[in-house]
């Protein structure tokens, strides 16, 4: 990860646009090469700034499946991820991973903290459904929809988390969530999902690990549309 992507543009891929699969040690041709003692999973990122997915058939960024804990804060600066199939930023069994700047419209979620620990989202704009993408569903009739922007089997989300994190027992438990703060989210009325499985702003996930709720939220300065269901926990109720 100790590498530098910016102004980047992936598009159109069928899988992930920017995807981070990281290891304990380093892989393929490379391997004879590195130290024996480097971890490709704690490396720190030199900067990740102004980069575009979007059209992606999975993720437009992601951290799968083995996550990236790095010894410093990664910071993903001013992305624009959008009208990917998936979610348009994928954290997934990570730690400190700070997403700052940017917009992600069009996606089924448009952010997906998945055990993230000690994430942040911050001055970030969230488009649900924009009013451009509406238009050229209903004109075009196009993909698995049939002219309907939500098949009844999606539910549109804003930011979805989980209840769970990665039970790293060592970090302090301040640390056990993410911290979300600036945000504005919109595009999560007359979606077209209502008779389907809905829109929210915010929505925490069916899939848990045990009755513990032990990811822990901070949320400040969020602005949803009016009339938006902005705020779905029914989801971990049980």
């Amino acid at each position: 990860a100790e590498n530098s992507w910016e102004g980047n543009v992936a598009a159109g891929s069928a899988g992930s646009g920017f995807w981070f699969e990281l290891r304990l040690r380093v892989r393929g041709p490379s391997q004879r090469f590195a130290p024996a003692d480097l971890n490709p999973m704690r490396g720190n990122l030199i900067s990740f700034r102004d980069n575009v997915a979007h059209s992606n058939r999975d993720h437009g960024i992601r951290t799968y499946p083995f996550g990236w804990v790095p010894d410093e804060q990664a910071i993903l600066f001013n992305s624009r991820s959008y009208r990917n199939y998936e979610a348009g930023v994928f954290i997934h069994n990570s730690r400190d991973i700070s997403v700052q700047g940017g917009v992600f419209a069009d996606n089924r979620r448009s952010i997906d903290l998945d055990r993230a620990e000690k994430a942040e989202l911050r001055n970030i704009e969230i488009i649900g459904h924009s009013e451009e993408y509406k238009r050229i569903v209903q004109e075009e009739n196009f993909g698995d929809t049939n002219g309907k922007r939500c098949p009844p089997h999606v539910k549109l989300m804003g930011i979805d988390m989980h209840t769970f994190t990665r039970k790293d027992y060592t970090a302090p438990w301040k640390d056990f969530g993410a911290q979300i703060s600036n945000v504005n989210l919109s595009g999560f009325v007359d979606t077209g999902c209502e008779t389907g499985r809905g829109a929210f702003a915010l929505n925490f996930e069916e899939q848990v690990e045990s009755k513990l709720f032990d990811y822990l939220l901070t949320m400040q300065n969020i602005q949803v549309e009016n009339k938006a269901n902005w705020f779905n926990f029914c989801s971990a109720e049980e």
